[in-house]
């Protein structure tokens, strides 16, 4: 619900969940919600060897306005986090709210979204592992930054304010453009994060072979800043993109093309970005599978470098009363050579499954489960950087009606 900004931004296929539980609405003029209770319990929190329990209470609301031509539409996600262990416990918050308007041969998006988690995001629509929102998009928060760096800190604050913006030239070509602005902040004394401000845009042109095929091509620059080091990189970027749609259920997405990040003392680097994704349809779910490779702004992690990224989601109903929904990504990271700040090189993997079950119309239950794993290179550079391993396990009950409100026709 919240639109990507450019061809490298293309982030992983979430397929639609098919599970009891909450759902994002899909019909016009309604509102759906859920509220849960958990119990969560991290093995090996922060890449340690302590344990993590907690007893948690969240809550889903998501609203799609009834306009077809400008509809809007917002999604909320938060709760509270009982530690039980020595841990201190904590509110988390996502909100993101879009807005599609159409003046003639003019069509756009406004949106912003924002967050305040504990930590980095990890699944699910509410970022924390353990809540049984896994299989739900999520609210994204930073374009272009969905390669997975994990920290070892928090809280977080999180702002990106996007606008995009086409006109049609003719039947099948048209232009367009897009903005955003995004900021990482870690309120409070003992953050430890690096702070974050980046601003991108991009122009591009496009054009519709054929109903079932098109080809684009657009131009991009973005600049990433870091208050604690007063550096700022600049990265400019051209792809060519081709997105086809083989059947009903299958369709493609491909892009590449040159990528340049400079600073204004340090020179600059040239490189090659891409991206690629896959979706497919299952009559009762969907898998999906996206590749991407370019400049990752850090992520509050560290400075800029370049990130390779393979991630893959899978839902599918398994009978009537009860769903199974199921994710794994991989990133590699490796700051760029002009760099500043806290360099590192770090492997990463994330992976997640979640089985639920219906109990009665309104009530499910699952049981769910999240690997973190980060490696860094040079550790002791990378303060900020989470390293080691984390389980988490997680049990609930999700109170969701089938049928969502209806607000308007």
């Amino acid at each position: 619900m919240v639109p990507t900004s450019g061809a490298q931004d293309i982030p992983a296929y979430t397929p639609a969940p098919e599970s009891p539980g909450f759902r994002l609405p899909s019909v016009g003029g309604t509102l759906t919600y859920a509220a849960s209770a958990s119990e969560s319990v991290a093995l090996g929190y922060n890449g340690s060897n302590q344990t993590y329990e907690s007893t948690n209470v969240s809550g889903d609301l998501a609203y799609l306005s009834s306009s077809r031509s400008s509809p809007f539409s917002l999604v909320y996600s938060g709760g509270y986090l009982f530690a039980t262990s020595n841990q201190p416990g904590s509110f988390f918050h996502n909100l993101a709210a879009s807005q599609v308007f159409v003046l003639g041969r003019w069509s756009g998006v406004a949106s912003d979204s924002v967050s305040y988690l504990p930590n980095s995001p990890v699944s699910g629509l509410s970022g924390i592992p353990g809540l049984g929102d896994q299989g739900v998009s999520p609210v994204q928060v930073l374009q272009g930054d969905e390669g997975g760096l994990y920290s070892n800190y928090g809280p977080r604050v999180t702002n990106t304010v996007t606008g995009t913006l086409s006109r049609s030239l003719t039947n099948r070509t048209s232009i367009f453009g897009s903005g955003s602005s995004s900021i990482i902040r870690f309120p409070g004394s003992d953050a430890g994060g690096v702070e974050t401000n980046q601003v991108s845009g991009s122009v591009g042109l496009s054009h519709n072979l054929s109903a079932r095929s098109s080809y684009a091509a657009n131009y991009s620059f973005s600049r990433s800043t870091y208050p604690e080091y007063t550096l700022a990189y600049d990265t400019q970027s051209f792809f060519v993109s081709v997105t086809r749609q083989f059947t009903a259920r299958l369709t493609s997405n491909a892009s590449v093309g040159p990528q340049l990040s400079s600073t204004a003392n340090s020179g600059s680097t040239l490189s090659v970005a891409a991206s690629a994704s896959l979706n497919y349809q299952l009559g009762k779910g969907g898998l999906g599978v996206s590749f991407s490779r370019g400049v990752n702004s850090g992520q509050g992690v560290t400075t800029t470098g370049t990130s390779n990224s393979l991630s893959a989601s899978y839902s599918r109903s398994l009978g009537r009363y009860t769903g199974f929904s199921a994710n794994a990504s991989y990133n590699q990271f490796s700051s760029l050579p002009l760099a500043a700040g806290p360099e590192t090189s770090t492997n990463s993997l994330g992976t997640g499954a979640q089985l639920s079950r219906s109990i009665t119309r309104k009530i499910s239950a699952y049981a769910s489960y999240n690997l973190q794993r980060q490696t860094n290179a040079n550790s002791t550079l990378a303060v900020n950087a989470f390293h080691g391993t984390t389980q988490t396990l997680g049990f609930g009950l999700t109170y969701s009606p089938m049928r969502p409100i209806v607000l308007g026709h």
